[in-house]
């Protein structure tokens, strides 16, 4: 009886969601979850609505613009990172497959956690020799 309450109360939990990641390219230490919130915010509204677009990213085509990013070329791209598959693209390329509203959101949020992780620094403001705090 207890194995069939168990099995019952298992079949009634949902199931564990992938973690999904966004963040400038190999940049894991400022990377941001994009979760449920940020579906909502959406035209998504859901997160497996959210998981299927995310899952069409063109990995390959990641690879040949982290290549030309080597080469020296400046274009703009961020990473997203579902468990362990990453893919890379530009931001036009994002804002088609995730909407321009959702990009928006998730790269306001990106720069205000780089901020936060590594903030400027400001005139008059002590350096760490000095007794500051950074």
């Amino acid at each position: 009886m207890k194995t069939l309450v168990l099995a019952a109360v298992l079949l009634t939990q949902p199931a564990l969601a992938e973690k999904v990641w966004w963040s400038f390219p190999g940049d894991d230490d400022s990377a941001i979850e994009i979760d449920e919130a940020d579906a909502h915010a959406s035209e998504f509204e859901e997160m497996p609505a959210l998981m299927r677009a995310l899952k069409k990213c063109n990995v390959k085509k990641g690879l040949l613009l982290l290549k030309k990013r080597a080469g020296g070329d400046g274009t703009p791209l961020r990473e997203i990172k579902i468990e362990e598959r990453r893919c890379v693209m530009t931001l036009p390329a994002a804002r088609t497959l995730l909407s321009k509203r959702l990009v928006e959101r998730l790269d306001d949020e990106l720069d205000a956690h780089v901020a936060f992780l590594q903030p400027r620094k400001f005139p008059g403001a002590p350096s760490p020799s000095d007794g500051g705090s950074q």
